[in-house]
């Protein structure tokens, strides 16, 4: 699943931080919410594929 844009794939390396427990938790941040809702895997690869910005 590719990121929609850097900020949404900064969020999921963030969140992917937070699981791995390379940082603190901090409850109430959209990075905390992705990380507690979403898989190790899901999470690496919208962190690490191709920012794909949605057709209109």
């Amino acid at each position: 699943m590719p990121a929609s844009s850097k900020a949404q794939q900064t969020t999921a390396r963030v969140a992917l931080a937070m699981k791995r427990g390379e940082i603190p938790k901090t409850p109430g941040t959209p990075a905390y919410d992705m990380m507690r809702t979403m898989t190790d895997e899901e999470l690496r690869d919208l962190a690490t594929g191709p920012i794909v910005k949605p057709k209109k």
